[in-house]
């Protein structure tokens, strides 16, 4: 039979409970934040890897249990010492999911840097103009992004060099973005390739197969030249 000093009592426990669970979550919250743990970064990093997910619900949920269960712990020496115990595993369940919440984040920013193309054309005037964006994120201070646009005609490439190359370094914030616009003259041709990639990449093949650029950090587009 419940009694009002058991109620009492365990309006206590779940008291101070809340309290030192509140404390700790909101330590670990600033932790987070200062790090640039947040939701958008978290789904990015944890959306690469569904087993990081499932390990960092893991530890989340494990701690939310172990809170809980510490509120039915006997008032006893026995049970204060039990309810102590799975207060700090609770918490050291929710600081582990946090630190490979942040690992894992840390990891994506490391391994980013993806360049992307976006805005290509191609106009006709007196002359060809052929202009595009190159986009990447997260790129290293000591690496650049590498563009280059060559001339291509039944998968071969016209000329000794690109129609054009550039070397393009990140802000202070690995940031990479600039527009590119430059004069063909399509002699031979009949299509231009362009690739943006990270200093270190590869570059394989003369067209844009799926096979080649998924297993680099290649981006490209093809433009067929008008005849």
């Amino acid at each position: 039979m419940t009694t009002p000093t058991r109620v009492a009592e365990v309006d206590n426990r779940l008291g101070s409970i809340s309290q030192i669970l509140s404390a700790a979550f909101v330590a670990v919250a600033g932790i987070g934040t200062a790090f640039g743990l947040s939701q958008d970064t978290l789904i990015v990093a944890v959306n690469n890897d569904v087993g990081r997910f499932w390990g960092v619900a893991f530890c989340a949920l494990g701690a939310i249990a172990l809170s809980i269960g510490a509120l039915f712990c006997a008032k006893s020496t026995g049970g204060n010492v039990l309810q102590l115990f799975l207060l700090i595993l609770g918490v050291l369940l929710y600081l582990t999911a946090l630190l490979l919440a942040i690992t894992f984040v840390a990891e994506a920013a490391r391994s980013n840097g993806r360049p992307n193309l976006s805005d290509v054309k191609i106009e006709s005037n007196k002359h060809l103009t052929v202009s595009f964006t190159v986009h990447a994120d997260g790129v290293p201070n000591h690496n650049q992004i590498i563009v280059e646009a060559e001339a291509v005609r039944d998968n071969a490439v016209v000329g000794p060099k690109p129609l054009y190359r550039g070397l393009m370094r990140p802000d202070d914030l690995g940031d990479v973005e600039q527009k590119v616009s430059f004069l063909v003259t399509p002699g031979d041709a009949t299509s231009l390739i362009i690739r943006a990639r990270p200093s270190g990449e590869y570059k394989d093949g003369t067209d844009c197969d799926a096979t080649q650029t998924a297993k680099v950090n290649l981006s490209c587009a093809v433009i067929q030249l008008p005849k």
